[in-house]
C-alpha cells in the first residue's frame, strides 16, 4: 500500500487530488492516509521526507528543498486581485514595480520551474 499525505481543504492541491478521485471513481476513505491533513506544501514534502508518508502532493521548490523527486501533475496560474480604486494608490503601484522587476522574477524561479514572463501583467 501507498500512504499519502494529504493538504488541508480549500487548498489547491487537496482540490486537484479530489477531483482525480472523483474521476477515477475512488471513495477518499480508500486512500491510505487521505484524513491527515497538513497545512503546507513545506509540511507536505516534510512528512514525505521524514517517511511519515510515501507520497503527498506539493510544489517543485518544497520537493527540491528536502532532496525529493518531483512529478509535475498540473499548471497553476496565480493571480493577485485588486480593487480599481487601488490600482492608482502608491502602495499598489510600488507593489506592481516590483512585481515586475527582474530581481522579483529571478527570485521567483529559485523556487521551482515557474514562468514568471507574465510577473506582474495587468489583466483587466
Amino acid at each position: 500500500d501507498v500512504l499519502i499525505v494529504n493538504r488541508e481543504r480549500g487548498a489547491g492541491a487537496r482540490d486537484l487530488l479530489d477531483r482525480w478521485l472523483t474521476a477515477a471513481g475512488v471513495a477518499p476513505k480508500d486512500v491510505e492516509g487521505y484524513q491527515r491533513e497538513l497545512s503546507g506544501h513545506q509540511e507536505v514534502a516534510q512528512a514525505v521526507a521524514l517517511g511519515a508518508a510515501d507520497v503527498g502532493i506539493a510544489h517543485a521548490g518544497a520537493a527540491a528543498a528536502f532532496g525529493l523527486s518531483f512529478w509535475p501533475l498540473a499548471d497553476e496560474v496565480c493571480e493577485l486581485v485588486l480593487g480599481e480604486e487601488a490600482l492608482t494608490s502608491p502602495p499598489a503601484l510600488a507593489m506592481l514595480d516590483v512585481l515586475r522587476s527582474g530581481a522579483f522574477r529571478a527570485d521567483l524561479s529559485a523556487f521551482g520551474p515557474y514562468d514568471t514572463a507574465r510577473t506582474g501583467d495587468l489583466v483587466v
